[in-house]
């Protein structure tokens, strides 16, 4: 999904290293990327007729940006749902799972059920 006026890419592959396996990109346009691997806060710029528009990778779970949901991934919402962390940006929203604005336990509950699948 894409996220035109936030300039956020939502998905829910994790480990990839191409963006083909994130997102179409019509023959018009072009996108370039600066990690090795495409987790949450990963930068993707999309060049549509030369004009560069940059938007931002959002892995649900993906907490780090390791690009996958694990048990770190885990422990982070758990420390900011009992208020003993803040995750911010890019990272809260990957957290949020529901997308109620909050990081719960509900979330929490979420992210292990994605970690152990």
């Amino acid at each position: 999904t894409i996220d035109y006026e936030n300039k956020l890419i939502f998905t829910t592959v994790t480990g990839s290293t191409s963006v083909d396996d994130i997102i179409y990109v019509p023959s018009a346009s072009t996108v370039s990327e600066d990690a090795d691997y495409l987790g949450t806060g990963s930068k993707l710029t999309v060049f549509d007729n030369n004009m560069p528009t940059e938007y931002t990778l959002i892995v649900k779970g993906d907490t780090n940006g390791d690009s996958v949901c694990d048990v770190i991934d885990c422990f982070e919402v758990e420390r900011t749902a009992n208020g003993n962390a803040e995750l911010t940006g890019a990272f809260e929203i990957a957290g949020d799972n529901n997308g109620d604005g909050v990081i719960d336990i509900t979330d929490y509950q979420a992210i292990v059920n994605k970690a152990v699948s």
